[in-house]
């Protein structure tokens, strides 16, 4: 059968993560600014969904996996990994990988 994708294949071929996106997470966020920050249950939920889907799952999806808002998915995502917003949530990205 010519043309057709298993979920094999799917899951056997590399992430593609955009390079924006691998930019704003690679950045060095450094030692954290006065105390430390911990991680709401939501956004350690974003970083694990993130983070064991490496790269199959947009952050929009993450975000949905997380429990954001449908409407708010896509912006919280690009809040949570904006190192200069939430360096606690990109340092946890970093940490969990």
């Amino acid at each position: 059968m010519e043309g057709v994708v298993s979920t094999k294949d799917i899951w056997s071929t590399p992430p593609i993560i955009p390079p924006k996106v691998q930019q704003r997470l690679a950045t060095d966020v450094g030692p954290l600014k006065g105390p430390k920050k911990a991680l709401t249950p939501q956004q350690w939920r974003f970083v694990q969904e993130y983070v064991s889907n490496d790269g199959r799952v947009t952050l929009r999806e993450a975000a949905l996996r997380a429990g954001y808002s449908e409407g708010s998915a896509q912006a919280e995502a690009r809040r949570l990994t904006n190192p200069k917003t939430c360096p606690h949530v990109v340092a946890a990205i970093q940490a969990y990988r």
